[in-house]
């Protein structure tokens, strides 16, 4: 995970991540200022990407869908 975080924290102006079954925020996390880390009470598996919501003046990119 921190491979992937330190190759896309420049890139975004937040990354947001759930870490489903830890105990604590990983401290290496705390070195990049964009990053928005929750444990949740219980593992929200896939849906753990709908968690966020993303503020009302942001710009959202999804790909489009290979059926488009």
């Amino acid at each position: 995970m921190l491979e992937t975080v330190q190759s896309i924290y420049k890139q975004v102006d937040r990354v947001f991540i759930v870490l489903n079954e830890y105990k604590n925020v990983p401290q290496e996390l705390n070195l990049f200022g964009n990053i928005e880390a929750i444990i949740p009470n219980h593992n929200l598996k896939d849906t753990g990407k709908f968690y966020f919501s993303p503020d009302t003046n942001c710009l959202l990119y999804t790909s489009p869908s290979p059926r488009d």
